[in-house]
């Protein structure tokens, strides 16, 4: 129903914008239910391993702050397909691309920041931590990521400012089990829908990257 509702004339409505149309439309057929779901699934299991003490490695994949953008600050569900209902989960306009991405990066801020706080706490034995995000908002800082590393026994500079994710492993395992792995030269990759393989070196200064 939700298909034939956004691909026809009875589309119409909607695009005028009485919020009241876009709100009904996706509070009937929200989309996001899995994706909703997942999130809350990771975020509860990751704050549950300190109370397991036995060694492991934990990977875990939040899709926040990425599209959907379909959290409210505090955590509320945000009905208004505005802020997604474009191809590839996109808002309808700048505005709305903007304004979401900031709403879901307070989200992620507010559920990250105590999250990592526990992890660093209440473990018996000291974690390390590693916060990166897989890349920046879009276009000119899209190889601007995040890169946070707790590990209490690296020293200052192991993690220097221009690393690349190639190297943080490398840096990690060195550093705890005594392997001499090289540390690469960092480079970075932009690849662009649809040729997604197709691979371009991101110098300093070019479009896609900014000192």
């Amino acid at each position: 129903e939700a298909m034939l509702v956004k691909t026809t004339m009875l589309r119409l409505p909607i695009d005028l914008h009485p919020q009241s149309f876009s709100r009904l439309l996706s509070t009937i057929t929200f989309p996001y239910s899995e994706h909703v779901t997942s999130v809350e699934n990771t975020l509860t299991v990751l704050s549950t391993l300190p109370e397991d003490d036995t060694l492991k490695f934990v990977y875990a994949h939040l899709m926040i702050p990425h599209p959907p953008y379909i959290y409210e600050p505090d955590g509320s569900i945000r009905l208004d397909d505005r802020y997604y209902r474009e191809a590839l989960n996109q808002p309808i306009s700048e505005e709305y691309y903007q304004d979401g991405y900031k709403k879901n990066l307070e989200y992620t801020n507010a559920v990250m920041l105590p999250l990592i706080k526990t992890l660093i706490e209440d473990s018996q034995t000291p974690p390390v931590v590693i916060l990166l995000s897989d890349h920046g908002m879009r276009d000119e800082n899209r190889m601007e990521n995040l890169i946070a590393v707790f590990d209490p026994k690296l020293s200052n500079g192991e993690i220097y400012s221009t690393i690349t994710p190639v190297n943080i492993f490398r840096v990690i395992l060195n550093t705890h089990f005594g392997t001499d792995y090289p540390i690469l030269e960092d480079k970075s990759y932009y690849s662009a829908y649809p040729d997604r393989y197709l691979l371009t070196e991101v110098k300093e200064n070019s479009p896609a990257c900014q000192p």
